[in-house]
């Protein structure tokens, strides 16, 4: 439990104890061959300017909340996504071969529970 509480933790700081403060980062194609629907993401930045990402199912699943798409703040597809952040992601993942998405998200950001 302590720790599914700290990878959620970072990110609920960040949009203020409220999920729909975040932009919703969507992606109804996944150019490398997941088979399963992606359920999209949720983006926001630290106090640093740090982006944290969390995976929608991963978040709904550790929080038992339903997200919703429209109640963002607002919504982005991933190619725009992935082309507002060309450097960031270039500094931040580590391989072209997966999503770079998928590599920035939560439970990878650390925080506060780090230890």
């Amino acid at each position: 439990m302590k720790k599914d509480k700290c990878t959620v933790y970072p990110f609920m700081e960040a949009v203020k104890g409220n999920w729909r403060n975040a932009l919703f980062v969507e992606c109804s194609f996944c150019p490398y061959g997941k088979t399963e629907k992606c359920e999209g993401h949720m983006v926001t930045a630290d106090a640093e300017g740090k982006l944290i990402v969390m995976a929608v199912s991963e978040f709904q699943s550790k929080t038992g909340q339903q997200v919703e798409k429209a109640e963002c703040k607002g919504s982005i597809e991933r190619r725009a996504f992935l082309a507002a952040f060309p450097l960031y992601l270039e500094w931040h993942t580590e391989t072209v071969k997966t999503c770079a998405i998928l590599q920035i998200s939560v439970p990878d950001i650390g925080g506060p529970c780090d230890g």
